[in-house]
């Protein structure tokens, strides 16, 4: 069984329109600050686990995600919530349908990290256009993290981290199975940075995309604006129609 933990710290409005499509993938966990009323309000209308920390704030950082993370973490673990596959997901990521040709979470290799592309919808304009084209399969998936070789043939990402593979690295998806790397926990001050920590305990041979045809999701907002917390305009928006995602996910892939 698949277990989801979402993060959803002022992210509310997103949340209200993810939330629906990621409870037909799992059971959701989601994983907030006890004064934010609107995710608080999604996350009991779809009726999924709701976990409160102020661990975002620990040692007064301005937003300490990972701290968030390793509570939802440790409350899942002693609920015997993590005995399968876990999926880490951001409020603001939309899982798209799955090809109907897909295996299941639950055939992938247990020794991996799975990553996934994602196609950018940065405003609530864009949104709006895409509900009116039906185009959310048109929009390009955006690039990886890009590889710079250096001196000695070394390979790093964004400059410093010491890899060859890209995949995996960004925190908005990251899929493993559970009981084969337990206790995995995150460390960082910020929004920035904890991902790449957690995925670089996997080697580079053992960090792929989900190996579903052509899959990936959407990733509503703006980029690296709320690394320490919700800067960004609230969306004001009513729930997508999710049956005709799954239309167009079908005329998709065929």
């Amino acid at each position: 069984m698949l277990t989801i933990i979402t993060t959803s710290v002022g992210y509310g409005d997103y949340l209200s329109l993810t939330l629906p499509q990621s409870i037909k993938f799992g059971q959701v966990i989601v994983a907030t600050y006890g004064d934010d009323s609107l995710t608080l309000d999604v996350a009991r209308k779809h009726e999924v686990i709701v976990h409160t920390t102020d661990a975002w704030y620990k040692e007064d950082s301005a937003f300490n995600k990972g701290a968030g993370i390793n509570s939802a973490l440790d409350m899942a673990a002693s609920h015997g919530l993590l005995d399968d596959w876990l999926l880490l997901l951001d409020a603001d990521i939309l899982m798209l349908p799955r090809p109907p040709d897909s295996q299941p979470v639950e055939n992938l290799d247990q020794t991996y990290l799975y990553g996934v592309r994602r196609r950018m919808c940065r405003s609530l304009s864009d949104l709006s256009e895409l509900q009116e084209t039906k185009g959310y399969f048109d929009l390009p998936c955006a690039p990886l993290p890009y590889v710079v070789r250096g001196g000695r043939g070394r390979a790093r990402v964004w400059g410093g981290r010491a890899t060859s593979n890209p995949v995996g690295l960004q925190g908005y998806f990251q899929l493993w199975h559970y009981p084969s790397y337990p206790r995995r926990m995150f460390e960082h001050k910020t929004a920035a940075k904890y991902d790449v920590k957690l995925a670089m305990t996997w080697p580079d041979s053992q960090r792929v995309l989900i190996p579903w045809r052509d899959y990936s999701v959407l990733h509503l907002g703006e980029r690296k604006k709320n690394w320490n917390g919700r800067v960004t305009p609230y969306w004001e928006v009513a729930p997508l129609d999710y049956d005709e995602l799954e239309r167009l996910s079908r005329d998709y892939y065929g």
